[in-house]
């Protein structure tokens, strides 16, 4: 059996971050205050679905590039409505838990996390040692090492000028993104030039934003929207792996 969400339109919490809804329904263990006003642990949507044999112990998700704004297909026990490669490409799940307030009864985040170990820039190969990123639908860019991150956005066409009050490099809106590629377990995903764009008023910024050094144990690094625009991302908690096919 599965159950398939489709999201016509995902609403931004913030300016250029918007909120994942996976960790609400995926989550290891959460919790919600109760009548007696305590916080109460439970299982959160999907656990039950696999324990009650609603849903096989996967979910599949790809998000859609339209103009009227973020869309997309949540998908449990079965995949997305979407054309796509007909191989996967397969990688282990390295799972991270994390808290913002603490040890339960607060809730607990789980990170699904897999290693990258090159990405191709203009088709020359960027080798990364030990990277390690997030899969997060919540997070607008890929937010990659900061020596890559300034290569990248130094081969747009004009260039992308970093901007200290946002964060991000900011890029003319009409500019022409340069091609690169995330290479998972052999295979490449290329990131389609639209999706490397983020229009936000009448100001543009680029979808590669840096995010440290590997090593640096306050460093951040996502495979976001602009990846997951690329692929079928399959989350498949039975085995511990993650599964990503290309869109065609």
């Amino acid at each position: 059996m599965e159950a398939c969400w489709v999201f016509p339109e995902l609403q931004r919490e913030s300016q250029h971050l918007p909120s994942s809804i996976l960790p609400k329904l995926t989550l290891s263990r959460t919790t919600a205050v109760g009548n007696d006003n305590k916080q109460a642990v439970y299982d959160p949507v999907f656990q039950k679905m696999i324990q009650q044999n609603v849903s096989q112990p996967f979910f599949s998700m790809t998000i859609d590039n339209v103009d009227s704004g973020p869309a997309g297909f949540l998908v449990f026990g079965g995949l997305p409505p979407v054309a796509h490669a007909d191989n996967f490409t397969t990688v282990p799940i390295i799972k991270k838990t994390s808290s913002f307030q603490g040890p339960l009864p607060s809730p607990q985040i789980v990170d699904y996390i897999v290693a990258v170990p090159s990405f191709t820039v203009n088709g020359k190969v960027m080798t990364m040692k030990k990277l390690e990123m997030v899969v997060d639908s919540g997070t607008f860019a890929n937010i990659v090492p900061d020596d890559l991150a300034n290569r990248i956005n130094d081969l747009w066409t004009p260039p992308a000028q970093f901007n200290d009050t946002e964060g991000l490099f900011n890029i003319d809106c009409a500019a022409t993104a340069p091609d690169v590629g995330v290479t998972l377990n052999g295979t490449t995903f290329a990131m389609p030039s639209k999706s490397a764009v983020l229009k936000e008023g009448g100001n543009c910024f680029s979808a590669w934003a840096g995010g440290g050094s590997v090593g640096d144990q306050n460093a951040t690094f996502v495979l976001g929207d602009v990846f997951m625009k690329s692929v079928v991302s399959v989350f498949d908690l039975g085995t511990s792996e993650m599964h990503f096919a290309a869109r065609v």
